[in-house]
């Protein structure tokens, strides 16, 4: 069954085609992107303690953190998000990172 909060009069019962509202389907090609970003930190990202994206991401909390040779990081614990700028400061990578250290960033942008 096909059910419609936005039903619309169509000519006929069996064209179902008028049912559908333009802003039910997808816009153009995927709106969606996926970047993985590799990072080398320099001594002024570590005395910063923030790094800027290439990118602003969807949902911050999806923003996921790889320390090259290291174990992930934790939203909210590790690292915070705010526009395309990640940082550390007072939080668990605090002290933990050096210049040169790589860090591997995945997070889905429009």
């Amino acid at each position: 069954f096909f059910f419609s909060s936005r039903r619309r009069h169509t000519r006929c019962l069996s064209d179902w085609s008028s049912d559908v509202c333009s802003s039910d389907l997808p816009q153009g090609p995927s709106a969606v992107t996926m970047v993985r970003q590799l990072v080398s930190l320099t001594p002024s990202d570590i005395a910063a303690k923030s790094i800027t994206l290439d990118n602003v991401p969807i949902n911050p909390s999806g923003v996921e953190v790889f320390p090259w040779g290291g174990i992930p990081q934790r939203y909210n614990v590790d690292y915070v998000v705010s526009s395309n700028v990640l940082s550390w400061g007072g939080l668990g990578l605090d002290g933990f990172l050096e210049p040169n250290d790589e860090l591997e960033i995945v997070y889905l942008t429009t």
